[in-house]
C-alpha cells in the first residue's frame, strides 16, 4: 500500500494516488478533487486478508486514501462506510462480490450527490 522509505513510489497505491492527485491539481488548479475510499468487497475474507505481499487489507487502502486527501488538502469521501454495503446486503449491491450492480451504482451516485451538496452548503456558509 505504501513504502515508508519512498512514499511517492508510483508502484504503490499510496504513491500512485499522491502523484495522480498532484498532477490533477497542477492541470486543473481551480477544480476540487475528491478522493474516495474503496468500497466493501467480499474478496480476501471481506477485505480482512492481505491482497498481496506488497498490498494490505482493505482498511489499509481506506486509511491511505484518507492520508493522501489530508496531505494533498483535497476532499475525502469514505465510501467504504458511507455507502453501507456490507456482507448482509452485498447481494443487492455487488455483482461479483466486488463490482457494483445497477442498484449499487444508483446508491453510489445518490450518495455522491448528497456529499457534494453538503460540500457546496459548507462553502456557502
Amino acid at each position: 500500500v505504501k513504502e515508508t522509505n519512498n512514499p511517492l513510489n508510483p508502484q504503490t497505491y499510496y504513491g500512485a494516488l499522491r502523484l495522480g492527485t498532484e498532477r490533477l491539481k497542477a492541470l486543473y488548479p481551480d477544480a476540487e478533487v475528491v478522493i474516495m475510499a474503496p468500497t466493501y468487497t467480499n474478496f480476501y475474507s471481506h477485505g480482512n486478508e492481505y491482497m498481496s505481499e506488497q498490498g494490505g487489507i482493505l482498511e489499509d487502502y481506506r486509511l491511505a486514501a484518507k492520508e493522501v486527501a489530508d496531505v494533498e488538502k483535497v476532499l475525502f469521501k469514505n465510501q467504504y462506510e458511507d455507502l453501507k454495503v456490507f456482507a448482509e446486503n452485498e447481494i443487492l449491491y455487488l455483482t461479483d462480490g466486488c463490482h457494483l450492480t445497477q442498484q449499487g451504482k444508483f446508491v453510489y451516485g445518490i450518495n455522491m450527490i448528497e456529499y457534494l451538496g453538503e460540500v457546496l452548503d459548507d462553502w456557502e456558509d
